[in-house]
């Protein structure tokens, strides 16, 4: 464990104090004090990542060549002196360590965005409540700082392991773009995108050196920014660290309604618009779906949309697994008086695959903890594993008694797992997956004589897991978990039953 003190050159900005350890050292030990151990229910167990409530909008990624998941969390209690804290878990979020820290708390990281390059290397960009961008190396513990008078950014890489910035001006609305090819070190390309623009949202799927750029066009006489028009451009690649508009500039989303969030998603040949509509009391979830790489886009497509609730703060992010989709969480609000429980305010997922864009399943409840709104801004997001297993994890604010807590979900545990009647079985057993063959959804019944530990995967034929279906302590029962694959592709699979000194495999098919 190292400590470095920065005094940076920007003579407004106070010191920063780094804390950092190397990937090869064990880091700070950061195990929440009152870990969450979840009840017997339909839903994965939600994991504490930090034990109080966040000051700014935090962000994460997954590094493959370590199964490993960094979040950045702008909390000032995580480690004392500090604002913003880099937490790294290697066991799907059950423990966590501190790989990187800095402070002082006077001020204030209002944005993280954190990135994972080709040459698996990990940054974090960050916005302070002084309009100062900085950007950090996360394994060589370098903190760099960049310039002041911003609004907002989005950053994204490409396969070169090039970083692009966009950055909102404040005061002029234009949008500059800067390429690096080292890490932030510098940056070798520096471009004028526009001259009417507000808070830029940028996505760039790993493997492409194509992004769609979209954000609010600034134009007279709407002087409501959430009224503007949401426009949308593509850039790519041209050579390492220098990018160029490829097509027009186009409005995607007329000017008019209220949109206080949207954000692009692309994957291959197809791309999403997400965004909100409407005013409190009355804010739907919504998309736009392309089929030609953001070239053109088709109508709207209602996704939430739930009486006397409003549906906002999302995130968004393509999957690689099977043919690939989009996974998507967002945030149910029943804006009802007093502190929010899970039946006035939850958290949802749903996702669409490529085959149909457009076509989003039923949406399901994943937390436990009721999220709420704050004015600090903590959108939840989603870290895409990005591996064989294909899994994803939801992390957000939630409510615990009279505390709020940063949890994590993996998306691959929202399975229903439903206990069959009050008989208490003679032994263990596993039952025949019905229906089999099924598309794309199916049950599986197991029995317990005794409490215990269970676990229940599934295995694609190589023996890769590709489902971890349940991971909890239950009570002795009969047990029916619904088993959705729409994200596998077709095939033969296997699901095995662990528990105690009993396992059982059984074969499944699924037919598309």
């Amino acid at each position: 464990m190292k400590t470095i003190v920065l005094l940076l050159l920007l003579v407004v900005l106070p010191v920063i104090n780094m804390l950092y350890s190397q990937e090869n050292l064990t880091g700070v030990l950061h195990n929440p004090e009152i870990p969450y151990v979840g009840n017997i229910g339909d839903w994965g167990n939600d994991l504490v990542v930090a034990n109080t409530e966040s000051r700014g909008r935090n962000s994460g990624v997954y590094r493959s060549s370590n199964s490993s998941i960094y979040i950045a969390v702008s909390d000032t209690n995580v480690l004392a002196a500090n604002t913003l804290n880099i937490l790294r878990s290697s066991n799907n979020g059950a423990t966590w360590s501190i790989v990187y820290s800095v402070g002082p708390t006077s001020i204030k990281v209002v944005k993280t965005r954190m990135i994972a390059t080709a040459n698996d290397s990990i940054y974090c960009y960050l916005l302070t409540d002084q309009s100062f961008i900085f950007t950090v190396s996360v394994l060589n513990g370098q903190l760099r700082p960049f310039n002041s008078g911003y609004r907002d950014f989005d950053v994204h890489t490409t396969p070169s392991s090039s970083m692009y910035l966009w950055v909102d001006t404040l005061g002029s609305n234009s949008l500059f773009r800067y390429g690096t090819t080292n890490g932030g070190i510098s940056y070798v390309t520096r471009g004028n995108v526009t001259g009417s623009c507000a808070f830029p949202r940028v996505y760039c799927a790993p493997g492409s050196d194509t992004a769609i750029v979209t954000y609010y066009q600034a134009i007279a006489p709407i002087t409501d920014t959430l009224q503007l028009g949401i426009l949308s451009v593509r850039y790519r690649e041209s050579a390492p660290g220098t990018a160029a508009a490829v097509g027009s500039f186009t409005v995607v989303i007329p000017a008019g309604t209220t949109r206080d969030q949207f954000a692009p998603v692309k994957y291959r040949n197809n791309a999403w618009i997400f965004y909100t509509t409407g005013t409190t009391g009355n804010i739907d979830m919504n998309c736009i779906t392309s089929i030609d790489g953001g070239t053109t886009w088709g109508s709207q497509v209602v996704i939430g949309s739930l009486p006397s609730r409003d549906e906002y703060w999302f995130d968004a992010r393509h999957y690689t697994f099977g043919s690939g989709g989009v996974d998507l969480i967002y945030y149910s609000d029943t804006l009802q008086p007093g502190a929010p429980t899970n039946a006035t305010d939850r958290m949802y997922f749903t996702g669409a695959t490529t085959g149909a864009p457009g076509t989003f399943s039923a949406s399901v409840q994943f937390s436990e903890h009721a999220p709420g709104w704050s004015a600090n801004g903590y959108i939840p997001f989603i870290v895409e594993y990005y591996d064989a297993g294909g899994d994803a994890a939801a992390v957000w604010i939630g409510q615990d008694g009279a505390n709020k807590r940063l949890y994590m979900d993996r998306l691959q545990a929202v399975v229903g797992v439903s206990q069959n009647g009050n008989e208490i079985p003679a032994k263990y057993s596993l039952s025949q997956n019905y229906p089999n063959p099924f598309n794309p959804v199916t049950n599986i019944t197991f029995a317990l004589p005794v409490n215990g530990q269970v676990s229940l995967k599934v295995f694609d034929v190589m023996g890769r897991e590709v489902a971890d279906l349940v991971d909890k302590q239950l009570t002795a029962g009969s047990y029916k978990v619904n088993f959705d694959a729409s994200r596998l592709s077709s095939g033969v699979y296997f699901y095995r039953l662990t528990t105690g000194e009993f396992t059982d495999t059984k074969k499944l098919m699924l037919i598309k």
